[in-house]
């Protein structure tokens, strides 16, 4: 087997190997990736909301007469750190 015939059975080989290893780092992790980028915004938007409707709601309950603004304010934190 001559160095040419060599080559022309070892060269597609390599570039599958190429060219799956291209695919890897050029197309599936960045989209993996985005994915969890994706996840990770809608966990932090939830978080923000059920933090929002928390504080409203001790809020309403200091302007209505119901709790005073300090225990307002600490039954929030409580609230907050168990969420």
């Amino acid at each position: 087997m001559t160095k040419l015939e060599a080559i022309k059975i070892i060269f597609p080989y390599v570039l599958a190997i190429f060219l799956f290893i291209a695919a890897v780092f050029g197309v599936i992790l960045p989209a993996q990736k985005a994915g969890l980028m994706d996840s990770r915004k809608d966990m932090l938007r939830e978080l923000t909301v059920t933090a929002h409707t928390i504080l409203s709601f001790y809020e309403g309950q200091e302007k209505a007469g119901i709790l005073s603004r300090k225990a307002a304010q600490g039954a929030a934190i409580s609230r907050l750190l168990a969420a």
